[in-house]
């Protein structure tokens, strides 16, 4: 207590400042500053400069099916402040991503409807990933976008249209969270961007669908059938996504709280997680040392490199329960990765939804060679902007030790973080939330652009409003919701139908169900001994025929 007293007495050594105005400032008032206080710093000190634009991609062939695109941006890492040792640990104890969501986000022409569909990006690189060759048959959309077993689990499949860019859903497919921040999603790329009339259905869950099973879903398999499926932003990303001055306060955070300097990080390879696995839909005594996750955390035990734990049983029996729980490690705040050398990426039941996330950070990945990808994986190019390692981990070991040697060698840690710059400027291009909203539009596009039907009306969809948007995410500026929401309501299918819209392939339900009761009711007067009451009763259902749709 003492020595606490006289070090506090000791006059502190004057450290420089950012300029007054600049972002680094900004970051750093904030994270100095009451919680209470930090919006204001931001709001009035943040810069406006311009988004992160892609200068060029270039596709380059890979260990898995269709290769990737280098993809090269504007973006140039910020550098770490003067003040950084001052506000790393800081007042402000909250993450980097949440102080970047609560900074203004400044309401811009990047905010305003195109009047044009979503296009792919510089060089011909798909927005989003999809594999489908040939059309999409309303046979294969019957019988193949319906809830069913996807891989492993039993995923939800919800039917969608889209007509004159107005969203509708299948009533009889209900509602979750997932298809919420999915619909929340397509209202913003259907107010900033022109899509095509279609039908479409999502598949919600982690393992790919089936090959040939023509639905969007959060992540497929890269495979040679050609017809792997379509992919969508997650509802974590879009939960996540922030727009481009926030980004800006969330890349000079993590330059402030994390400097990329090699001499204060942790020299290791970390990795946190919990038992989730690709190809076990339930771990047993004799089959979780077979899974990835499991094998990752023991390696840890005889490596020097290796920090790798699980924090989390997921999917266990209970012997692997008491096997496991005792080895277990503490949960680590996901941005605090960002201390160690590197961080490892792995796949969970599927793609690994965490790497959005890593794909922002200053700091090297490693990521496992796999199949499974989301929708923006494949412009993450190894030796551009991640580095890889076997699918079987058989050469991790060998990969985290020549990576943590690197980045101790002169130069070898400006390699390191250059390839990180790169990936965050690939970061601020395609996962802002333009970006991610056009990455929807993009894949219904693609999706509509396969459909062999026209698309008509049916009423067993229903409108889904435009007040529906925009809450699930807070970051969005609040001009952009109050225009989405003060648009006009779509019209319902009824209105539709009066406008002249005919009926799409699957009929109308209403329809249907007057016809399979007018054709039971036939069937019973004829076998009634009360002919008089059934012709009275008959007499009633054909003066009702008019309104039973609207019933």
């Amino acid at each position: 207590q003492q020595q606490q007293q006289q070090q506090q007495q000791q006059p502190q050594a004057a450290h420089p400042q950012p300029a007054a105005g600049s972002l680094a400032h900004a970051v750093a008032m904030a994270m100095q500053s009451p919680q209470d206080s930090h919006k204001d710093w931001l709001h009035q000190q943040q810069q406006q400069l311009p988004p992160i634009s892609i200068t060029g991609t270039r596709h380059v062939e890979g260990n898995i099916w269709g290769g990737y695109w280098q993809v090269d941006t504007t973006f140039s890492a910020p550098p770490t402040p003067p003040t950084a040792r001052e506000v790393r640990p800081g007042p402000w104890k909250g993450s980097c991503h949440d102080l970047a969501a609560k900074a203004p986000q400044p309401f811009s022409e990047l905010y305003m409807p195109r009047h044009a569909p979503a296009s792919a990006l510089p060089g011909g690189a798909p927005r989003a990933w999809h594999q489908w060759a040939g059309n999409i048959s309303w046979a294969d959309f019957q019988e193949q976008a319906t809830p069913r077993l996807a891989g492993r689990r039993k995923k939800r499949v919800i039917k969608y249209k889209v007509i004159g860019n107005q969203l509708y859903r299948h009533g009889g497919c209900g509602s979750s969270l997932y298809s919420q921040f999915a619909e929340e999603m397509m209202l913003v790329a259907l107010h900033l961007f022109d899509v095509p009339d279609t039908d479409f259905a999502l598949q919600f869950g982690d393992s790919c669908p089936f090959p040939g099973m023509p639905v969007i879903a959060w992540g497929i398999c890269r495979n040679n059938t050609g017809r792997g499926g379509f992919t969508m932003p997650s509802y974590r990303t879009w939960q996540h996504a922030l727009g481009p001055q926030q980004q800006q306060v969330l890349h000079q955070c993590f330059a402030a709280r994390y400097p990329t300097d090699m001499s204060q990080r942790v020299p290791d390879v970390v990795w946190r997680g919990s038992t989730t696995d690709p190809f076990f839909e339930e771990f047993n005594k004799s089959t979780y040392l077979q899974a990835a996750r499991v094998r990752l955390h023991y390696m840890s035990r005889n490596s020097t490199v290796l920090n790798t734990h699980l924090t989390g049983i997921l999917q266990a029996t209970r012997d692997v329960e008491g096997i496991l729980g005792p080895t277990l490690a503490k949960e680590m705040p996901g941005e605090d990765a960002m201390k160690h050398a590197a961080i490892i990426d792995l796949d969970g039941n599927g793609w690994s939804d965490r790497f959005h996330t890593l794909t922002h950070y200053n700091t090297p990945v490693l990521k496992q060679v796999s199949n499974f990808t989301g929708f923006f994986e494949h412009l993450i190019a190894p030796g551009h902007s991640l580095h890889q390692f076997a699918n079987d981990l058989s050469d991790l070991e060998e990969k985290a030790q020549a990576l943590v040697r690197a980045a101790h060698t002169p130069g070898g840690a400006d390699h390191l973080f250059s390839q990180a710059a790169r990936r965050q400027g690939i970061s601020a291009a395609v996962l802002n939330q333009v970006a991610v909203a056009e990455a929807m539009a993009y894949t219904i596009t693609a999706y509509a652009n396969r459909t062999s039907w026209k698309v008509g009306s049916s009423t067993a969809y229903h409108a889904i409003p435009w007040t529906a948007c925009c809450r699930l995410n807070p970051s969005l500026p609040k001009e952009l919701v109050r225009h989405i929401r003060s648009r006009p309501p779509p019209p319902s299918m009824y209105q539709l139908r009066a406008a002249g819209l005919q009926p799409g392939p699957e009929g109308d339900s209403t329809q249907a169900i007057h016809l399979r009761i007018v054709t039971r009711l036939e069937e019973l007067r004829h076998r009634t001994f009360y002919p008089y009451l059934w012709e009275t009763f008959w007499s009633i259902v054909k003066h009702l025929k008019a309104f039973l749709p609207f019933l």
